[in-house]
């Protein structure tokens, strides 16, 4: 294919691709950081509740739990949305039909919207047992605090 005096060959597709699926990565990355930030800092607020002897304080550890929660179930959809565009770029070369513009253009595509999508990610596998086991353990302190 010839636009110009540019042409979308083999290597610029594979080139592209690339790209498509370092930003996957970068994404996957992000969503184990949120657990380990959340895991960090639930216990931080966990450990100076209980040094402080303020065992009201513990509901203050749910915060980060629903903080990153949410932030983990975005990444997850927005990763979720670049497999998308990934796999419709991958159909459209296979096609024939890939546009030198395509080439330049990286934005996810969602399923059922960004909003949705994200909603969605908060029951999944990868999301909701870390948060919920996380969250029902600092339930457990303040019940035996109280």
């Amino acid at each position: 294919m010839t636009f110009g005096t540019m042409t979308v060959s083999e290597h610029s597709i594979v080139e592209h691709l690339k790209m498509l699926q370092q930003v996957i990565s970068r994404l996957a990355g992000n969503s184990s950081s949120c657990k380990t930030w959340c895991v960090t800092l639930t216990t931080g607020v966990i450990a100076v509740a209980i040094n402080k002897e303020r065992p009201e304080a513990l509901i203050v550890a749910l915060i980060p739990i629903l903080v990153f929660l949410v932030l983990d179930a975005y990444y997850l959809a927005l990763e979720n949305a670049f497999r998308n565009a990934y796999s419709r770029f991958v159909a459209s070369a296979r096609g024939d039909v890939t546009t030198l513009e395509s080439l330049f253009v990286i934005e996810p595509v969602y399923s059922r919207g960004k909003v949705m999508d994200t909603l969605v990610r908060v029951v999944s596998f990868s999301v909701f047992p870390m948060y919920s086991m996380l969250a029902g353990s600092v339930v457990v302190l303040i019940v035996c605090a109280a």
